[in-house]
């Protein structure tokens, strides 16, 4: 299983193996082993460790499988091939205690080393011999040795006839000193690396299908990269049976069947049909005869193994792969056959088992699955219940009075998963069905997701009315069927909150989201939707307090229910400058939408993505960018595009990744059909118009932003006051002064520290165009305080990059020069190569020296000084370690601090002291600008 593609995920356990060689680097000889089932990445893991690896150590990999299973020394004689540079014969009877004294010469002369056995549950026993006694003589030498082998034997190898025993390389960690092992257990992918996969692969993977692609796979690499391959998302996620298995272990059961006997295989293929786990009582049942001895032979073949603790009752396949192939291999008429006797075994997959059997369509079976579908909505999984109703739809005869029903019911759960792609396959359906104000609601959610959101509105407000019409008692999809959901205007008046929102008609948001929480909805998805729109509308007009408090003491419907409200307070909590609070919301909300809960509110990606932007991790801000805007473009959330887009503009733009953010940009323009879509991108424009430091660009941003955008919340962004930015640079001072004014009499009040610390900011840009450096820096040193208590790296380092012009304007050039000194060690940091090109053109204008070491010019004494204050000693005391008086000691720790070093009051003074006198010249900037960060 050898199957490569891009490196995803791991970060754990690549940082257990980074920690491992520091280890054996630092205190002498290690052992890492890594270890999993077969094509899970172990080798993968390895080989994108080792190119990232501290010191760039030296590096021997030998696969044993290569090598040789049944050659002694096969795997010795490559290492030594590798340190000699020259073959090393070894007798086959050698003895591997003395071989071992001449590895541990080679890997004492080799300096630093790492040894990698790839395979090593098939290296021959000779070699890990000597490998491990060699390892032991060459104490105190960095040495890493890793391991990587299979738990098991993997089936395709016996099936195959090839020789492995992983025992071997597990004796030898068991064996070790606790103290110097690192173990490493490698499971499979988690649905955020299978998404990266997809996306290396250029496949398009909504959630909804990576979650189902996982369910099916266990984040198997090999296996999950098949199928993506194979199907499309809509297969995947509509998948309720068994998918094939890879060709490689298809080929190896169909050889390993091949070879048994034509009733033991029988007997094998009928036990796949009941999963991988199954009870040998149930395999007689469907075969009709004693399995004992057959189910015994596929043990022998490495197809089965017995359950732990069983007494041989209950038996599995080795590898969900191994249970798959197995099942492909029926034939269509013996599957079906099999599938109706096991659904007369009476388990919980007896209605699977009858949608299997069935070949048409059966209005007891569609109902059947139906109940299966709202007891899985009931326990909170509602991808799983929309698998099962639209399967219920499938088998409900065309002339059932229940057909309306099911489908209104299944296109709605299938929004409220996710799957918007299989939704949208129902519209022309959906469009055949009699009016009715249920069909209005749920053509009219299906519309609003692609993005018609005149026809949307206009069918929600039509099912109300029609709904007030009949006094509120809903009517059913057609005379004879089923009646509506009894919360169905609770439901509407959800959506046409969520309208408001989309087109920044904020008390329509509020007030129909009160009306629905009054009507109090059974169903808490629509509750918690509800919610989500309330929340937001009230923070937008700038009551996100009360928004707050509602929902955190409502934590129980937070956590027990829908995601949405969950949602909702972590956009509060990035708005209210919480960022630690946002981050967490958020992350939990996709966490648990990524493990089968409904999340509606798609965009939670690109808030968590915004969220990481203003907390400076440009890395993370990318990469949760793209995966909400490919899980919107997957699943055709239109109205989602240019708010996705825009967001997803503003990292790529502050690392100077000019092209890629010029292209969301534009994307966001061409599909900005909403407000807030077109306010998103104006922030997209003034995004690129910051980072490029165009005030021109900035204030063409700042007026279309202007003209869509009218919300009461000031931190739904960080441009603060945009207009009075671009007009202070543009040299417009008047005008930016009354555009700073009028922000701060409308925002000032509610106290974001955000919003304050751009308009301080401003309003230095606005002192020092006027002549008045000293009110600038002031002001400025104000907003730095204000983006470091919120942590907003990026806004910190423009603010320094004011303040060092404030500073050089007074004169303060030793300050000035720390300052843009700071700016660009933070945008370094940050990877943000377009401001770090803003700093260093600073510099270069006010002909400020940047990457000298912070204590450049101080004398020896007054080092000595300085590490004596650092450590805590008095005045007195100082003037006494160096005989002078104390007064002496006074005033020269005061020319230090207020002459030569020019501290100022927003910095931290002992810190700028401790950087002055430290040994070496500190991580300062120097050289190219960065390009986008690889952190």
């Amino acid at each position: 299983m050898s199957q490569r593609f891009e490196f995803v995920g791991r970060a754990a356990e690549a940082g257990m193996l980074h920690r491992a060689w520091r280890a054996a680097r630092d205190g002498g000889p290690r052992l890492a082993a890594v270890h999993g089932p077969a094509g899970i990445g172990k080798t993968a893991l390895v080989r994108h460790v080792l190119t990232t690896m501290d010191g760039a150590p030296r590096a021997i990999r030998v696969s044993a499988d290569r090598a040789g299973f049944v050659s002694p020394w096969a795997v010795l004689t490559a290492i030594l091939r590798e340190l000699a540079g020259e073959p090393v014969p070894l007798a086959e009877t050698a003895d591997p205690f003395l071989v071992a004294s001449t590895l541990a010469g080679l890997i004492e002369r080799a300096g630093g080393l790492i040894v990698f056995v790839d395979d090593a549950h098939r290296a021959d026993a000779p070699s890990l011999a000597a490998l491990r006694h060699a390892s032991g003589r060459a104490t105190g030498h960095p040495l890493l040795i890793v391991l990587a082998y299979q738990d098991g034997i993997d089936p395709t190898w016996r099936l195959a006839g090839q020789d492995a025993d992983p025992d071997r390389a597990q004796q030898w960690v068991d064996d070790a000193d606790p103290a110097r092992v690192d173990e490493i257990t490698l499971g499979g992918l988690t649905v955020d690396d299978l998404m990266h996969v997809a996306h290396a692969r250029k496949r398009q993977l909504p959630t909804a299908a990576a979650v189902r692609l996982h369910e099916i796979t266990g984040g198997h690499p090999v296996h999950a990269v098949h199928l993506l391959d194979r199907y499309d998302p809509g297969t995947l996620t509509a998948a309720i049976g068994p998918l094939d298995a890879p060709p490689d272990v298809a080929r190896a059961v169909a050889a390993g069947l091949a070879d048994l006997p034509a009733e033991v295989q029988d007997v094998i293929m009928a036990a796949a049909v009941l999963g991988r786990r199954f009870s040998v009582a149930d395999v007689r049942e469907l075969h009709g005869a004693d399995v004992r001895v057959a189910l015994a032979a596929g043990v022998e073949a490495g197809l089965l193994d017995e359950e732990p603790g069983s007494a041989g009752r209950r038996l599995r396949f080795v590898t969900t792969l191994v249970r798959d192939a197995a099942y492909a291999r029926l034939p269509a008429d013996r599957r079906g056959a099999l599938h109706r006797a096991a659904a007369k075994l009476g388990d919980r997959d007896t209605v699977w088992h009858r949608v299997a059997a069935s070949d048409r369509p059966d209005e007891h079976l569609a109902e059947a699955v139906a109940r299966v579908a709202r007891t899985e909505q009931r326990a909170g999984r509602p991808q799983r219940a929309a698998r099962f109703l639209a399967q219920a739809l499938e088998l409900t005869p065309r002339d059932s009075p229940h057909r309306a029903a099911r489908l209104l019911e299944a296109v709605e759960l299938l929004l409220v998963s996710g799957d918007i792609a299989t939704a949208a396959r129902y519209l022309d359906a959906l469009d055949d069905l009699p009016p009715s104000p249920w069909r209005s609601y749920v053509r009219s959610y299906l519309l609003l997701i692609g993005g018609d959101l005149p026809a949307a509105q206009a069918g929600f407000r039509a099912a109300l009315d029609d709904l007030d019409a009949s006094a509120g008692a809903p009517a059913g999809p057609d005379a004879g069927g089923d009646a509506a959901p009894v919360d169905l205007e609770a439901r509407i008046c959800g959506q046409i909150a969520i309208v408001g929102i989309v087109e920044l008609r904020h008390e329509d948001t509020v007030s129909y989201a009160d009306r629905a929480l009054a009507l109090g909805p059974r169903d808490p998805s629509v509750l918690t939707f509800a919610w989500f729109a309330r929340s937001v509308g009230l923070a937008m007009v700038g009551d996100g307090a009360a928004a707050l408090a509602a929902l955190t003491s409502s934590t129980a419907l937070v956590r027990a229910s829908g995601l949405d409200a969950l949602v909702a307070r972590g956009m509060i909590h990035l708005w209210a400058d919480e960022l630690d609070a946002a981050r967490d919301d958020l992350t939990e909300a996709v966490r648990r939408a990524t493990r089968g809960e409904s999340l509606r509110i798609g965009q939670a990606l690109a808030y968590l993505a915004e969220t990481e932007f203003r907390r400076g991790d440009l890395d993370a801000a990318v990469h949760l960018a793209r995966w909400a805007a490919d899980d919107a473009e997957a699943n055709a959330r239109f109205w989602d595009f240019a708010l996705v887009r825009a967001l997803g503009a503003y990292p790529h733009a502050a690392r100077g990744d000019w092209e890629t953010a010029e292209e969301l940009v534009r994307s966001a323009g061409n599909t900005a059909v909403t407000r807030i879509g077109r306010a998103y991108f104006a922030g997209g424009l003034a995004a690129l118009a910051q980072a490029r430091d165009d005030p021109g660009a900035l204030l063409t941003a700042a007026d279309d932003l202007a003209a869509v955008l009218d919300v009461g919340e000031p931190g739904t962004h960080l441009f603060g006051p945009l207009r009075a930015d671009a007009l202070s640079r543009l040299g417009r001072l008047d005008e930016a002064t009354a555009e700073l004014t009028a922000f701060r009499s409308r925002y000032d009040h509610l106290g974001r520290a955000s919003a304050r610390m751009a308009a301080d900011r401003v309003a230095a840009q606005i002192a020092l165009a006027a002549g008045d450096p000293a009110t600038a820096r002031d002001l400025a040193f104000a907003a730095l305080r204000a983006a470091e208590r919120v942590g907003l790296p990026l806004e910190a380092g423009r603010v320094r990059m004011v303040a060092a012009r404030c500073l050089t304007a007074l004169g303060r050039r030793r300050a000035a020069e720390r300052f843009v000194d700071r700016a660009l060690r933070g945008f370094r940091e940050c990877g943000a190569g377009a401001y770090h090109g803003q700093a260093s053109a600073l510099a270069a204008e006010l002909s400020l020296p940047v990457g000298r070491h912070t204590g450049h010019g101080l004398g020896a004494h007054e080092r000595r000084a300085i590490r004596l204050h650092l450590d805590g000693a008095t005045h007195a005391a100082i003037a006494a370690a160096m005989h002078y008086r104390p007064k002496s000691i006074e005033n020269l720790m005061r020319a230090v601090r207020h002459g030569k070093l020019e501290i100022q009051p927003v910095e931290d003074e002992d810190a700028v002291l401790a950087e002055a006198v430290a040994e070496g010249v500190p991580a300062a900037d120097r050289g190219d600008v960065p390009g986008p960060s690889r952190r």
